[in-house]
């Protein structure tokens, strides 16, 4: 087991994926803007470092930096991953996986609000989303050029399933586009409420 230490400086090569264990949303406060913001609690059982970066950036809010950045992971089976770099007040890493299919409304979320949340968490924590008084910190995702890619690995991986199923290639056409349909309609509810654990 690695623990990550202040001021010690992190090969991507070593760093372990922190999976999210639950999700949910928040509507944003400001009236110019109807996007839900994604919330992911991460299993940082782990990782230490990054339950303790989250409260740094949650007291000191103008003393640190995080950079993202989007992967693709082949193996053992295609999925994506978002990079998260921590710059100040320490150096460190995370990788948060996502399966394309699964978890796809997460990352569809993501990409179109351009930002999302996240608080610290452990293996078996069920309890509510947004229910308690954690640490939690918004960070910001910028447009990459990654959403054209996505578009297509989403698309091919879900066509890929729906033949998988046994349908013709016109219905799983037809089956995987109204996934996304139903996926975007969540996404761009304008009415303040805020999902709890929608990923499947």
């Amino acid at each position: 087991m690695i623990f990550f230490k202040r001021k010690q400086y992190i090969s991507k090569n070593i760093i372990e994926f922190i999976p999210v264990i639950r999700d949910g949303a928040i509507f944003p406060k400001e009236k110019i803007s109807n996007k839900i913001i994604p919330v992911l609690r991460l299993d940082c059982s782990r990782r230490p470092d990054i339950e303790e970066m989250i409260a740094y950036h949650v007291l000191h809010p103008d003393g640190g930096d995080v950079s993202t950045t989007w992967t693709l992971i082949k193996q053992p089976e295609p999925h994506v991953a978002l990079s998260l770099d921590f710059i100040r007040p320490y150096q460190t890493t995370a990788m948060i996986p996502f399966q394309i299919r699964e978890q796809l409304i997460l990352v569809e979320s993501i990409l179109y609000s351009k930002k999302f949340c996240i608080e610290a968490g452990k293996p078996g924590d069920t309890s509510p989303m947004l229910a308690d008084d954690r640490h939690r910190i918004i960070i910001h995702v910028p447009e990459t050029g990654f959403s054209k890619n996505w578009i297509k690995l989403r698309d091919k991986e879900l066509f890929k399933f729906y033949r998988s199923k046994g349908m013709n290639r016109y219905r799983a056409r037809e089956a995987a586009s109204d996934r996304v349909d139903k996926a975007h309609k969540v996404m761009k509810l304008n009415d303040g409420r805020f999902w709890n654990g929608t990923t499947s």
